[in-house]
């Protein structure tokens, strides 16, 4: 697996990522909202999320299409 895919991945596994949230919580974002309108974490985006959804079932998803969804992703 590439390290960038790695990374994110482990970004998703802590919820320490590149989430607005995160961002906000630090001081680098103004907003901590998700194109959505709710607030954007890593369990948003995994579980609740309608527009930035992964493609599948996060119970029933294949590596392939979890490190395809990460590399199209700026987590």
């Amino acid at each position: 697996m590439p390290r960038k895919t790695w990374v994110q991945l482990n970004r998703f596994r802590t919820g320490h990522g590149r989430f607005n949230a995160s961002l906000h919580r630090m001081g680098l974002l103004d907003n901590k909202n998700c194109v959505c309108g709710d607030i954007q974490s890593a369990i948003h985006i995994l579980y609740h999320c309608i527009v930035m959804a992964l493609p599948c079932s996060i119970t029933n998803t294949t590596n392939e299409d979890l490190i395809e969804y990460l590399r199209n992703s700026s987590f």
